[in-house]
């Protein structure tokens, strides 16, 4: 979850540096304009694809260690 909030803190500390370079100029190309912005929406893409594997990892494991136990636990002795 941490990576998801480090993401979207990320692009918003971009926006305001992009929003900031283009303040300073006169004329403001669209495509540059819209550079800045896909490159400001990578850190939470990142961080997005981050938690999905954590999540997704943590589910696996748990679901092996379950069976794990429950494997154990059905053994007689």
């Amino acid at each position: 979850m941490i990576a998801l909030v480090i993401g979207l803190f990320t692009q918003f500390v971009g926006l305001i540096q992009i929003f900031d370079a283009f303040e300073s100029l006169d004329n403001v190309n669209p495509a540059i304009f819209a550079a800045g912005l896909k490159v400001s929406l990578l850190a939470p893409l990142f961080g997005g694809f981050t938690f999905l594997f954590g999540r997704i990892s943590s589910f696996i494991l748990n679901w092996i260690r379950k069976s794990d136990l429950d494997a154990n636990t059905t053994q007689t002795y």
